[in-house]
């Protein structure tokens, strides 16, 4: 993204003199910023990133590199490239979500992590197409261990191609929109942990959203409480 340096002065000048709008704290995050102004008279937006660093740029440029790092959720998923980085994509799971190798293992612990960091992650400025990857790779390697399973090409609904984990039993895991579904409708309270043990159970409820499409009472963490009784104990 080519944006051009301003000084602190220009950009309050630029702003007490021109009608604006505050970018949205979704882009922000994309934008690792503190705050953002779309003037809203020929579009070029302003973006600080702190005290010092400010820059300015045109809004379809801005535009532009926000379809990108959103391209991950809209473009139809591509397989044989997920499976292919599967390695690196965990080594940016284990440095983006503060896992030291010493503490790195498969299990729903770990998960359990994960969804403690996303808010921190969030308030970072992180942004959810750069958790992707690496969360759909962890989740596809602890499938795999907790299935003796391997990754596959699938095909959705609509007979496109998908990575999947396919179990020893033959059985389908899923480990590609479980996650995005939780990262474009929004995390909440274990939704991490609840995509892959749901897959696992008896009744094999298999969700989008975890924490939206299931009975919050109806799901068992590995304490044995249910979702909902976790969730209350946390609000008191």
């Amino acid at each position: 993204m080519n944006a051009t340096k301003i000084t602190m002065k220009e950009a309050e000048e630029l702003l007490s003199s021109n009608k604006h709008k505050a970018i949205v704290p979704k882009v922000l995050k994309y934008l690792k910023a503190e705050k953002a102004f779309i003037l809203k008279k020929d579009e070029r937006t302003i973006i600080f990133y702190n005290d010092r660093d400010v820059k300015i740029i045109p809004f379809a440029e801005l535009f532009n590199y926000i379809i990108e790092m959103d391209r991950v959720f809209l473009s139809d998923p591509k397989p044989e490239e997920v499976i292919l980085n599967v390695v690196s994509n965990i080594e940016k799971f284990k440095k983006l979500f503060r896992v030291p190798d010493e503490k790195f293992t498969y299990s729903i612990d770990v998960l359990k992590h994960v969804d403690k960091m996303y808010s921190k992650l969030e308030s970072e400025g992180v942004n959810e197409a750069e958790m992707f990857y690496p969360l759909v790779s962890y989740c596809g390697e602890l499938l795999i261990r907790l299935t003796k399973g391997n990754w596959q090409v699938g095909k959705n609904n609509s007979g496109k191609p998908v990575p999947i984990i396919k179990g020893e039993d033959g059985k389908v895991y899923d480990p590609y929109f479980s996650i995005s579904e939780i990262l474009v409708n929004g995390h909440k309270p274990y939704s991490f942990q609840v995509a892959i043990k749901s897959q696992l159970e008896e009744n094999k409820l298999k969700l989008a959203n975890p924490a939206k499409n299931i009975p919050l009472e109806k799901i068992i963490l590995n304490d044995g409480k249910t979702l909902s009784e976790a969730i209350n104990k946390k609000s008191q």
